[in-house]
């Protein structure tokens, strides 16, 4: 992520459904030519629609070294579509460049309306197979 403009830098995932929220892992952007461009201070913002964010946490990322990393973790809870990711700075001198290698979110379990629904889809099609199967013995 690149600003000129002195700005905190953020990222924005959607998590296509809203779903219950345990943890992030984040892995540091992590090339030898680069390692003060790591991400330092973040904090994390969670939505259900995308427009307004509520605070769900900060941290701070440990300092890459360029040899291989584990992912770093951090505790989220609640539910949400939308993550939001500030990158508040980076271990460089400068804040004009700054990285995430990659983010995922543990624990992301569809909220009780979504399993709802699958569940009823399920008996739906369930309902319909079994019908036509039905009709077509009679047929015969």
């Amino acid at each position: 992520m690149s600003d000129t403009t002195g700005e905190p830098a953020f990222l924005i995932f959607d998590l296509g459904v809203n779903v219950i929220l345990r943890q992030a892992q984040l892995w540091q952007y992590n090339v030898d030519f680069g390692l003060d461009r790591g991400a330092r201070d973040i904090a994390f913002s969670t939505s259900l629609d995308g427009i307004s964010f509520a605070a769900a946490g900060t941290g701070v990322m440990t300092r890459a070294t360029g040899a291989p990393a584990p992912a770093q973790l951090f505790a989220l809870d609640g539910t949400a579509r939308y993550v939001r990711v500030d990158l508040n700075n980076n271990y460089g001198d400068r804040f004009t460049w700054t990285g995430l290698a990659e983010a995922r979110y543990a624990g992301a379990v569809p909220e009780p309306a979504t399993w709802a629904m699958m569940i009823a889809g399920f008996g739906l099609v369930g309902a319909a197979t079994r019908r036509r199967r039905t009709m077509v013995a009679v047929s015969a």
